[in-house]
């Protein structure tokens, strides 16, 4: 198997760890670009580049609020995830230079960064950071085992439809939280929460539940 098209697993399980994080659920995954007939299919969903399909949010958030700020801000963030996810895979640093040899992504995240900051120097220096954060998402030790798991999957079928993939998600997800005995955040990250960028989450403690001090 080659190594390009191990790396090109990698990118798209990338962007499917981010959009199923994110609240973005995937519609359809390929290691191939898709054929003709899938654009009468997709019609309405969100391309996220030639390989990764994904469902639009339900909930439709007028431009200008801060929840569509918000979910624009995580989009982007899904558009990155993969080419970040495929340089971490290569062993190459994730830079903005690196990232813009992905146009199909790289167009994706312009666009949705540009409803959250608007162009300038303070634009390019958010985008930046947000190439930064995105290797930092897809470098943690959960991250890797996730997307290592959705990658064997598309090198062994070539595809991967919605329910496959929440369900490898899930899959996934339970074997960490056994192995951590405790609940994780199945939302991963949170669209109106401020630390979008946690991983773990204890429920098991109710801050507000009164507690007798001795």
């Amino acid at each position: 198997m080659s190594q390009q098209l191990e790396a090109q697993a990698w990118h798209v399980a990338g962007h499917a760890y981010a959009a199923i994080g994110f609240q973005f659920p995937v519609f359809r995954l390929s290691l191939d670009e898709f054929p003709d007939s899938i654009f009468e299919v997709a019609r309405g969903k969100q391309w996220i580049d030639e390989r990764t399909i994904v469902e639009p949010r339900e909930i439709r958030l007028p431009p200008g609020t801060s929840e569509h700020t918000r979910m624009m801000d995580n989009l982007t963030a899904v558009a990155l995830c993969g080419p970040a996810s495929e340089l971490q895979y290569r062993g190459e640093p994730c830079s903005i230079e690196r990232v813009q040899q992905f146009p199909f992504d790289w167009q994706l995240a312009t666009e949705s960064h540009s409803y959250v900051w608007s162009d300038g120097d303070f634009g390019q220096h958010m985008l930046e950071r947000q190439i930064e954060r995105a290797a930092v998402y897809v470098s943690h030790a959960n991250t890797v085992e996730m997307i290592e798991a959705f990658a064997s999957y598309l090198l062994e079928h070539g595809s991967m439809s919605g329910d496959e993939s929440q369900t490898m998600w899930d899959e996934v997800t339970a074997r960490q939280e056994a192995r951590a005995n405790r609940p994780i955040n199945r939302r991963l990250f949170d669209l109106y929460g401020d630390e979008t960028h946690e991983e773990w989450v204890d429920t098991s403690f109710d801050p507000d539940e009164d507690c007798d001090m001795e």
